[in-house]
């Protein structure tokens, strides 16, 4: 849905949708709003510049900071499993 000004005002994930959820949407994007904060967070992955070929800086830093926590939530996690596997020796 596209607010008045062309701003992306929700995205409809999907072919199929209720009218409820489409009157919602068009109820919302002619006020010039945004929807929920969920909504919001999804329009984030939207924010892409077509002439550049590249995404927002936000969404490049969400996505750095995403991997390098995944990367040291599996270190931390294999180090517990073998630390807690391991024989005590006494």
């Amino acid at each position: 849905m596209l607010t008045p000004e062309g701003k992306i005002s929700r995205y409809f994930f999907g072919a199929n949708f209720s009218a409820n959820e489409l009157r919602e949407g068009i109820r919302v994007a002619g006020k010039n709003e945004n929807g929920s904060l969920i909504q919001r967070l999804a329009l984030i992955c939207y924010h892409y510049n077509p002439i550049t070929g590249k995404y927002g800086r936000l969404v490049m830093s969400i996505l750095r900071v995403s991997g390098v926590l995944t990367a040291v939530a599996l270190v931390l996690f294999v180090a517990f499993t073998a630390r807690s596997a391991a024989p005590n020796k006494r």
